[in-house]
């Protein structure tokens, strides 16, 4: 049904803990191999998991669900563009996708022999989901963060009763203390890649939502990859299966400050700053691992990149709150793609666009 083999030199996992390729230390990728048939949905089921026929988990069990997923999708003030409410989820951010699938699939492992705890590195949402889906399974959670975490993310991370390790300096430092944390399983989400098995459903419900079409264009905030990688591959796999009869442009959106997507996919040169001062405080991987997996497959399906700058979201964050819709400045990224996009003429009118916000706006403060 499906397989897991390394991102680059395609080497199958062999044990379920493993979180990176043990030949030349890539992630790894889910390879779904079975059609998607719309008659297969789970009708009754208003969750992400109404698609569980087509979701990869490493061992079947009791899912661990909070009702995840099937999120609006509703028209904007502007003719043609839609807005995808990702941040309506239940630690309201779109990596509830992912940490569904995660949890459900690490689970078993956590025996209290070998692993007692999961652990992870954040700058807060994906902290606070992980966190939030451990709590539902009964697992210890440790999140490792930096200094300048945003309060009321660190409050809601403490909320669900993980602990917090605070570290100065960079995603290295924060990643390694992570990743080597005594009796703890790794679960990052940029490199666990059951977590893309739950954003690959974002997709699938736009597809479903829309009665069976493809978009023009999907924006989507791009990182770490996690959500841009999964939004692809659920396409991909509805183009493949003859459920949609094309593949929408999809187009990763970054900040001007944080943007080797963009300027990989553009052949430019990139040089990280050597501090992270943009708006955009969700979207911070200078230098993410996924970033050749991310590139090649933006490539593949003919997607592009755009990149905003911090003026340019502000000021899309207000014009989404004028529509009552109150994001993260990381999500509004999408929406000021989008506008220099119908600006310079490369949106014909008529031609229609999916924005995906992912955050909601009560995490700012």
């Amino acid at each position: 049904m499906f397989k897991v083999i390394c991102s680059r030199c395609g080497v199958p996992q062999e044990e379920d803990d493993h979180w990176k390729c043990p030949r030349c230390g890539y992630p790894y990728r889910i390879v779904w191999e079975e059609p998607f048939n719309p008659k297969d949905i789970d009708s009754h089921d208003y969750s992400l998991w109404r698609y569980r026929r087509f979701i990869a988990v490493a061992r079947q069990g009791e899912r661990v669900s909070m009702g995840e997923g099937l999120t609006p999708l509703i028209p904007t003030s502007t003719p043609y563009l839609y807005a995808k409410l990702e941040f309506m989820m239940p630690t309201g951010s779109y990596k509830d996708r992912g940490s569904t699938v995660l949890i459900t699939s690490v689970k078993h492992l956590i025996d209290g022999r070998r692993y007692r705890e999961v652990s992870i590195e954040s700058s807060g949402n994906a902290g606070s989901s992980v966190a939030a889906y451990a709590a539902k399974a009964g697992i210890k959670c440790t999140v490792y963060t930096y200094l300048s975490i945003k309060e009321s993310k660190l409050r809601q991370i403490l909320a669900y009763g993980a602990e917090i390790v605070k570290l100065p300096g960079d995603v290295s430092v924060v990643s390694k203390a992570a990743q080597t944390a005594p009796n703890s399983l790794y679960v990052s989400h940029a490199w666990n890649p059951y977590f893309q098995e739950g954003t690959k459903t974002i997709a699938y419900e736009i597809a479903e939502q829309r009665g069976w079409t493809a978009p023009d264009y999907v924006f989507v905030p791009t990182s770490a990859g996690s959500l841009i990688l999964g939004v692809i591959n659920g396409f991909r796999h509805l183009f493949s299966s003859g459920v949609i009869d094309k593949m929408p442009t999809i187009v990763a959106v970054q900040p001007l400050e944080v943007s080797p997507v963009y300027h990989a996919l553009m052949n430019k040169p990139y040089k990280p700053p050597t501090e992270l001062t943009t708006v955009a405080d969700a979207l911070i991987s200078t230098k993410p691992i996924r970033l050749q997996e991310m590139v090649d497959s933006l490539r593949e399906t003919r997607g592009s990149a755009e990149i905003v700058e911090d003026q340019e979201i502000l000021n899309s964050h207000k014009q989404l709150a004028a529509e009552g819709l109150y994001v993260e400045p990381s999500s509004a990224t999408t929406l000021a793609a989008y506008n220099k996009w119908k600006e310079q003429g490369k949106i014909k009118h008529g031609e229609d666009a999916v924005l995906l916000l992912t955050g909601s706006g009560l995490k700012i403060a």
